[in-house]
């Protein structure tokens, strides 16, 4: 729908200039039916490709920008069968402040696997196995924490039967 209007767009006027659009636009169906125009937009993160390409960039293909406190390397893809440049930028500001995202929720979620913790040592449990499956289940629910070196510690019952 949205290629549609931009070649009627470019019928009705004679446009030679660049087409500018958000990341709505990029679709394989879109790309390709731009193929003969010339586009501008961002690519979404939730394309592995993109994901890909930007977890591999390595430090010495980073080029210093003209504006202070950025950086950027050029790659190239065929996303939808269709040859693209892609201009990846990074922002010292923007990387630092999410990191500083991240540290928070890495120490929220510490405080929340601490408290979970707590809880799972009052119950008492029937047998060793059963403890290492509750901690094991309770691990791979954390997204930044990993529980390891676990101690038993064997108690008589207070229940028991004579």
């Amino acid at each position: 729908m949205f290629v549609d209007r931009l070649k009627e767009f470019k019928n009705s006027w004679t446009f030679e200039g660049v087409n500018v659009a958000d990341s709505a636009l990029y679709t394989k169906d879109n790309l390709i039916a731009m193929r003969e125009m010339k586009w501008i937009t961002r690519v979404p993160l939730t394309i592995k490709i993109a994901q890909d390409k930007i977890s591999n960039i390595e430090a010495h293909q980073w080029t210093d920008s003209k504006i202070s406190g950025y950086k950027m390397v050029e790659k190239e893809s065929d996303y939808g069968e269709v040859k693209q440049r892609w201009l990846i930028v990074e922002s010292e500001a923007r990387k630092k402040s999410s990191i500083e995202q991240v540290n928070k929720q890495v120490e929220k979620q510490k405080e929340k696997a601490s408290t979970s913790l707590c809880k799972l040592s009052q119950p008492n449990f029937a047998c060793e196995p059963d403890v290492k499956m509750a901690l094991e289940k309770l691990s791979n629910s954390f997204k930044y924490h990993k529980i390891n070196n676990i101690y038993y510690q064997k108690t008589a019952s207070k229940n028991r039967r004579i």
